[in-house]
């Protein structure tokens, strides 16, 4: 009989250590959870606010150099193409970052902030592509909210051909369906309702998907003049 209560006790302890464990493991993981999402979410908006001073000086520089000056103009697209790669990055980054519930409300303000980030870049790259006498083709890609496949295919089309031709195609891909105001008024004034839709240096628009070949020689019809259209 007293082996029997040992044997019992004895399995109790067990138990209780198994479940002092399991809870251990479960407060270290959220610990490691709490730590990371807190040290990326400053690194997160360290990123987008070095990108958006980045892009606050390319604006200032296009109202300070001199029009359609060959130097000035090529300034601008450098930089427009540097801050294109690093939105880039950027936008990688977050889609890949922890999505936690306890910090979802915290993600959701850096989408916010880098969806204006990316609208201002759109209407940047027209000012320069207004400025610069068609030396570049600025491309505002809107898909919706609850996806789409060929929205997909069109933006990996869209980032080759922003490759392909050192930069000179200039994409912006945004969400249609954020909610944010100035998002909305480009729904607006466009009339946005199918998707893929692309607006072409700010007043051709183009619904639905096409190829690399396709997708260059629409946007070709807009900007004949750049290098990878000859």
């Amino acid at each position: 009989m007293e082996n029997k209560k040992q044997k019992l006790k004895r399995n109790k302890s067990r138990i209780l250590i198994a479940i002092l464990a399991v809870a251990l493991a479960v407060s270290l993981a959220f610990a490691l959870g709490f730590v990371a999402a807190n040290l990326k979410i400053p690194s997160l908006l360290n990123s987008l606010n070095q990108d958006q001073q980045t892009l606050e000086a390319l604006s200032t520089a296009t109202y300070v150099g001199s029009s359609n000056s060959t130097l000035s103009c090529s300034i601008l697209e450098s930089g427009l193409g540097y801050l294109n790669q690093q939105l880039q990055t950027l936008s990688t980054e977050i889609t890949a970052a922890q999505t936690d519930v306890a910090y979802s409300s915290d993600y959701q303000d850096i989408l916010n902030q880098f969806e204006y980030t990316r609208v201002d870049y759109w209407l940047l790259a027209q000012r320069i592509e207004d400025q610069c006498g068609h030396k570049i083709a600025n491309v505002l890609m809107l898909y919706p909210q609850n996806g789409c496949t060929n929205c997909v295919y069109e933006g990996t089309e869209l980032t080759y051909l922003e490759e392909k031709s050192n930069y000179s195609i200039i994409a912006t891909v945004i969400n249609a369906n954020t909610g944010i105001t100035p998002i909305e008024a480009i729904d607006s004034v466009y009339n946005v309702s199918s998707f893929p839709m692309l607006i072409i240096n700010g007043n051709a628009t183009y619904v639905g998907y096409e190829d690399t070949s396709q997708l260059l020689s629409t946007i070709c019809q807009y900007s004949p003049r750049l290098e990878i259209c000859a």
